[in-house]
């Protein structure tokens, strides 16, 4: 997830550049869906004590691979001049919100899922994986967008829905 994310913030200001729109547009869609994503992690956590680490988790990660595609097909396939500024800007801050609101299940059930399965001496241990795995994707996205970017910005988007 977090090679998507880094992908996104890194690329989208250019990929709407490149699509007549301006870099605020891309501020704004990054913000709003950032806001989502606050909002209803408590809430995934709550549901993963009720439901399960893993149904949660799953739903998560299901909810991102799927978001991102929509959102890059949208971004791929849509434009300004079929849709206008205002309609086009607002179908891309609704699909990424609702990658958002599915995504916000991540990071609270894969967090205690940890806990819920690494003995308490083991703990911390287990949280910095969890934090090392974060940054192995921080990492990840420069790549993935260097390899792909000289053939299409949205490559990069894609290879994020699949490889979630």
């Amino acid at each position: 997830m977090n090679a998507g994310q880094i992908i996104v913030f890194s690329l989208l200001p250019l990929v709407c550049q490149s699509i007549q729109l301006q870099g605020w547009h891309a501020g704004l869609i990054l913000s709003i869906s950032s806001f989502c994503f606050a909002l209803v992690s408590p809430i995934w956590g709550r549901l993963s004590e009720r439901f399960g680490r893993v149904p949660v988790l799953t739903i998560g990660l299901l909810g991102y691979s799927a978001g991102t595609l929509l959102f890059t097909l949208l971004l791929d396939f849509g434009s300004v001049d079929q849709f206008g500024v205002v309609l086009f800007v607002s179908l891309l801050v609704v699909a990424r919100c609702m990658q958002s609101l599915l995504m916000g299940a991540i990071i609270p059930s894969s967090a205690a899922y940890i806990v819920d399965t690494t003995p308490i001496e083991k703990r911390a241990q287990g949280m910095a994986l969890l934090g090392a795995a974060q940054n192995i994707g921080a990492i990840l996205g420069p790549v993935i967008i260097s390899l792909l970017a000289a053939y299409s910005l949205l490559y990069s988007f894609y290879t994020a829905a699949i490889l979630t």
